[in-house]
């Protein structure tokens, strides 16, 4: 099963981002599947999944504030995709650390991470057309050292990943509460 674990966004932060979202190109992220990614984790086995869920049930998970610092885009000269990018917190930094070390105990072979908190908002072909080209540009910008009020992260979610054409459907499976010391 592919998985991931992500930081679920709360409503007032997820309107802001879908209002960000209608000038820009591409094919847009639905607004259920809106979260900040703190590990992807890849396909993982059942059997490691229960374990991993054992040692994130048993920990003191930090939280902190989210707040976002303004657009990026990701892929280079032909970007992949464009995301609010997100401070990189003491806080965060310390949740990625945990989880990935729990992962790591559970037995998990994680896939290499720089960890870089964001939010996609939207993905692109592998070419970008002029017209959208000059939306994205614009889109940047404007809106490229965005911020928005902070908001607490208050759960971390373990999350199940299925690609279709349509795009992914992401599938809840455990909430961990956040906000222990670090």
């Amino acid at each position: 099963m592919r998985c991931f674990l992500a930081i679920a966004l709360p409503d007032e932060m997820r309107a802001a981002l879908v209002h960000v979202q209608e000038v820009l190109p591409g094919r847009l992220v639905s607004e259920d599947n809106l979260h900040l990614t703190v590990s992807f984790l890849g396909e993982v086995d059942a059997a490691l999944l229960d374990e991993l869920h054992l040692n994130l049930s048993g920990l003191a998970l930090p939280g902190d504030e989210l707040t976002v610092t303004g657009l990026v885009t990701f892929g280079g000269r032909v970007p992949r995709l464009i995301a609010a990018e997100f401070a990189k917190t003491g806080g965060l930094k310390a949740l990625h650390g945990k989880v990935r070390s729990s992962a790591r105990a559970a037995g998990l072979d994680l896939p290499r991470d720089r960890f870089r908190p964001h939010v996609t908002l939207a993905r692109f072909r592998q070419r970008i057309d002029p017209v959208d080209r000059r939306k994205l540009d614009a889109a940047l910008a404007a809106h490229a050292g965005m911020r928005l009020p902070p908001v607490s992260a208050e759960v971390l979610g373990l999350y199940s990943s299925t690609l279709t054409p349509e795009g992914p459907i992401y599938e809840e499976l455990a909430r961990y509460p956040l906000g222990g010391t670090t």
